[in-house]
């Protein structure tokens, strides 16, 4: 799922704002996203740490390699 905003991730995520807001400051905490704030300290924005991205980028090439192998197998 890749969403623009932090509102749009709270909307499209089940449960209320406040679970889903605190499992994202335990996710920044942990080092696995950064939460982009507003001059005034407003959630704006969330997005993958770059050692993440880089993580995420080699599990989606491995699925699709996975893919291909099956495709080819069929």
């Amino acid at each position: 799922m890749i969403t623009r905003s932090h509102q749009e991730l709270v909307r499209a995520v089940p449960g209320d704002k406040g679970t889903i807001s605190q499992s994202l400051q335990t996710l920044e905490a942990r080092g696995l996203i950064v939460i982009g704030r507003s001059p005034g300290g407003k959630a704006e924005s969330v997005w993958l740490t770059a050692e993440r991205q880089k993580w995420a980028s080699q599990l989606a090439g491995s699925c699709d390699e996975g893919e291909s192998h099956r495709a080819a197998m069929s």
